[in-house]
């Protein structure tokens, strides 16, 4: 029986970037929207939709498909 489905969004901000030294740092800098969809009565992980967009030359979106919590939501749910 489905009782309830949780539908959630998000909007973020990423900055970030990988480099052997600091002569050949490059910062890059990308935006996106995200959708996160919960069933409760199967599990507590939601699944999850982002697509970001970069700002850097070469523009391109990259989408990405999820699912489980990647940080606790209570200290109940820290394994021991």
């Amino acid at each position: 029986q489905w009782q309830a489905v949780q539908l959630g969004g998000v909007i973020f901000y990423d900055v970030g970037s990988v480099y052997q030294n600091l002569d050949t740092l490059q910062v890059h800098h990308a935006v996106g929207v995200g959708a996160r969809l919960l069933f409760p009565q199967f599990n507590r992980y939601p699944f999850t939709f982002d697509a970001g967009m970069s700002f850097n030359p070469g523009f391109r979106i990259v989408p990405s498909l999820m699912g489980g919590q990647f940080v606790p939501i209570t200290a109940a749910e820290d394994p021991p």
